[in-house]
C-alpha cells in the first residue's frame, strides 16, 4: 500500500492490475477507449482472465463501471464493459451490467487532479432495485486505474448496501 493508502485506506479490498499505463498497453487501451477498437477489450480481457483463473477465491459476480448513459450514447460502448466480458466468460462467472448505474453525468477524469476527482464522483453511482445487494463479494473491472478515485467511489456505494468484499480487476495501472 501507498502512503495515502495508509494513511486513509480505500474502500476497495485488493487490486489486481497486470499492466503499467504506458507503451503499448497504452496504445492499446486509447484505441479501445477512443477508436472504437472493441476487439482490443477481448483482447485484454481474455489475458487477464488467463492470469486472474490461478486466484483461489474467485467473486460471485463481476461488474464493470458503469457508464453514464450520455457518456455511453456518445461513445457507443462501455470499454470496461468489453473487457469484463471475456473475463466472465473464461472465469463462468456471472456479469452483472445492471447491479448499478452511474446518475450523475460527470466529466471526464483526465485532466483532473485527485482532489477534483473526488469532488467529480462524489456520490456518482447508485445501486439499482430495492438497495439490498445479494452479492458479498464483486470484482468491479475497469481499463485504466489512475488515483483510484472512480473505483474507490463505487466499492463505497457498493458496501452501503451490503457488499462485504470489493476486489479491483484493472487492465493497466498509471
Amino acid at each position: 500500500m501507498c502512503g495515502a493508502c495508509l494513511k486513509k485506506p480505500p474502500c476497495f479490498d485488493k487490486t489486481t492490475t497486470l499492466w503499467r499505463y504506458q507503451t503499448p498497453i497504452q496504445h492499446l487501451i486509447t484505441a479501445l477507449k477512443f477508436k472504437g477498437k472493441t476487439n482490443i477489450g477481448q483482447l485484454l480481457g481474455a489475458i487477464m482472465a488467463n492470469h486472474l483463473q490461478f486466484f483461489s477465491e474467485m467473486p460471485e459476480v463481476i461488474i464493470p463501471v458503469p457508464l453514464h448513459p450520455l457518456r455511453y450514447r456518445q461513445r457507443g460502448f462501455n470499454q470496461a464493459a468489453e473487457i469484463a466480458r471475456p473475463i466472465a466468460a473464461t472465469l463462468n462467472l456471472p456479469l452483472d451490467m445492471t447491479l448499478c448505474h452511474r446518475r450523475l453525468p460527470t466529466q471526464p477524469q483526465t485532466h483532473l487532479n485527485a482532489k477534483a476527482r473526488r469532488r467529480n464522483l462524489r456520490k456518482a453511482f447508485q445501486v439499482n432495485g430495492n438497495g439490498i445487494l445479494k452479492y458479498k463479494h464483486i470484482a468491479v473491472v475497469d481499463d485504466v486505474m489512475t488515483t483510484g478515485t472512480t473505483v474507490n467511489e463505487l466499492a463505497k456505494t457498493l458496501k452501503h448496501h451490503g457488499v462485504e468484499k470489493v476486489e479491483i480487476w484493472v487492465s493497466a495501472r498509471a
